[in-house]
């Protein structure tokens, strides 16, 4: 294995294991609806930054799904979600707006280089369930045209 690719498979381990204490994290919030809305809100607050910047324009309008979805689902909107869904929605934004990350979201764009990984990693885990929720949202089945970031 050469060093590059070591490097690349340790901050991808990196990112699993802070994901797994998201994960854990989120379980324990789901009952919490005061606490989960202000994360919707930090995430939301993200997005505002986020949304204007090519190449980021996709991952920002995933953080925006994943605000809804959650809030619909809190809400009793929608409740055709397995809980193993709702807990990785959570837990991905948990990872965006929390300070663990392996790269600081200080460091300009890099920063947000591993929460749009860790948001891609849960809507690609996820993708049936986020595409369900979508189009029921839209009211009209989306196809193949959404913005998911794979």
């Amino acid at each position: 294995m050469t060093s590059g690719a070591k490097k690349e498979f340790m901050l991808k381990k990196r990112c699993k294991h802070i994901y797994d204490k998201c994960a854990v994290k989120a379980k324990k919030l789901l009952p919490n609806k005061k606490k989960l809305s202000k994360i919707i809100k930090k995430a939301r607050r993200i997005f505002e930054r986020l949304h204007n910047i090519p190449r980021f324009d996709v991952f920002s309008k995933n953080i925006c799904d994943f605000c809804d979805l959650i809030t619909d689902y809190l809400d009793g909107t929608y409740t055709k979600l397995p809980l193993s869904t709702i807990v990785a929605a959570v837990a991905g934004l948990l990872y965006l707006v929390l300070p663990i990350d392996v790269l600081a979201d200080f460091v300009p764009v890099l920063g947000w280089l591993d929460d749009a990984a860790v948001l891609a990693f849960v809507i690609h885990t996820e993708q049936n369930e986020v595409q369900e929720y979508l189009e029921w949202k839209s009211g009209q089945p989306l196809g193949e045209e959404i913005g998911i970031v794979a």
